[in-house]
């Protein structure tokens, strides 16, 4: 395939200047002392069947801890131990290997305020049923947006008290090896840092990239030095960001955000990006599904998929564990979505068997797969839906006879509404990168 420069993706670009570095933001705590087996105990709540021990994995010669129910007549058993959960905690990261589990059996935490009040969140083993799970480890992230709140205290939300940890099953029998349960936090100097504003060096507006290797690569991302290179040769200039500087930089100085990591997206990052495209900013997104994996490091360079994160000492309400993108919704007579959900793109609507790009200045052969370029022009309700937006094909996607089956670019003008004043561009091939 014969690449092309997609000068009318960068309409919206502007100048750009030399990016930061910064650390991982995210570390490891330990939740529990797993290995020390006087520090657990079965939990006097009622549950029956529930039994404990030590043992040593022989791959990693680490302790783990076996839990074993057998399904009584109350159905569950949980065993306890003290832990502390420290403010700046987003969620818990646990590793575990499922020796057996009946069809119903299910692994739960529980996180125990000191007055009594409850959270609880179920761990699925790389995303499946235990009965389903595959035979070696499996790390499992849950969020604390993920946990549920249950009042049994005082009723007022405090999770920052927590200072019992519960793991439990229920349902069915099964049995656990357990080799991990940690706090993972994100570091308070982390969040708070920023990013000055870019000196007016260039003409036009400014710019900021997404721009990170250790994220892990989905669909067909655009390699972001390389779109660099392109818009300096072009007389602009750039700022390259990586997942942790995104999430905390000020991003209101600059008037596009690119984001070329296909469906792969920071999850730390949500609030940053969302309250910038509020302000009216534009977005150029490419390389498929655009922020349909939201991600979070759980250490070892593994990623775990986190539709929101938010630190306990900010969890004091309920909150809506939506996606970023339109892609979840609350089911009614429609799909009733969030302001600050990113309408582009429809999970219903993917196209395949393309042999030609084609637009303005553009004609691309070769093989192509991809989500349609499509995006929410309103409010998306089922009776009185409000117009925010205008949607424009940019490029299309055709098949062998020359007919155009998918738009394979399309284009957001946002004139009211929650993100008024945006424009988004938004490129839908996954299946090769038409930006090389």
């Amino acid at each position: 395939m014969r690449s092309t420069p997609f000068r009318i993706a960068l309409l919206a670009a502007a100048f750009l200047f030399r990016g930061l570095a910064a650390r991982e933001p995210f570390v490891l705590k330990k939740a529990c002392r797993l290995n020390d087996i006087s520090s657990w105990r079965t939990n006097p709540d009622g549950g029956d069947g529930i039994s404990f021990s030590l043992r040593e994995e022989k791959l990693s010669r680490t302790p783990c801890l076996i839990l074993e129910y057998e399904k009584g007549p109350k159905g569950w058993g949980n065993v306890l131990t003290q832990t502390k959960l420290p403010p700046e905690t987003v969620g818990l990261v646990l590793r575990f290997r499922v020796l057996s589990a009946q069809a119903k059996a299910g692994f739960y935490v529980w996180l125990f305020e000191k007055d009594g009040d409850a959270w609880f969140a179920k761990a699925k083993p790389c995303g499946k049923e235990l009965r389903e799970a595959p035979g070696g480890m499996c790390d499992e992230f849950l969020s604390l947006t993920r946990f549920s709140f249950r009042p049994r205290g005082d009723g007022k939300r405090a999770i920052t008290t927590v200072d019992r940890l519960i793991l439990g099953i229920s349902g069915g029998s099964a049995k656990l090896v357990i080799e991990n349960v940690s706090y993972l936090l994100r570091e308070k100097e982390a969040a708070g840092k920023k990013v000055a504003a870019p000196p007016a060096s260039a003409a036009g507006g400014s710019i900021a990239i997404l721009e990170d290797d250790s994220l892990p690569r989905r669909g067909a991302p655009a390699d972001p030095r390389r779109l660099r290179a392109l818009l300096t040769r072009a007389g602009f200039a750039v700022t390259p960001l990586s997942a942790a500087l995104l999430a905390s930089s000020d991003l209101s100085s600059f008037d596009l955000l690119i984001i070329p990591t296909g469906p792969v997206f920071p999850a730390e990052a949500r609030r940053n990006v969302v309250s910038c495209l509020k302000k009216g900013k534009a977005l150029l997104t490419m390389g498929g599904y655009a922020f349909d994996e939201p991600v979070v490091p759980i250490g070892g360079g593994k990623f775990a998929r986190c539709l929101r994160l938010m630190p306990a000492d900010e969890l004091t309400q309920d909150i809506k564990n939506t996606s970023i993108n339109t892609r979840f919704g609350k089911r009614g007579d429609t799909l009733r979505l969030s302001a600050d959900q990113i309408g582009i793109f429809d999970p219903s609507d993917r196209f395949s068997g393309a042999v030609r790009i084609t637009g303005p200045s553009v004609s691309l052969e070769g093989s192509f797969n991809g989500w349609s370029a499509t995006g929410l022009t309103g409010s998306n309700h089922p009776v009185f839906p409000r117009l925010y937006a205008r949607w424009d094909p940019i490029l299309f996607a055709e098949d062998r006879y020359g007919r155009r089956i998918a738009p394979a670019a399309g284009l957001l003008q946002h004139f009211t509404g929650p993100f008024r004043g945006g424009r988004w561009a938004f490129f839908g091939v996954d299946s090769t990168d038409i930006f090389a």
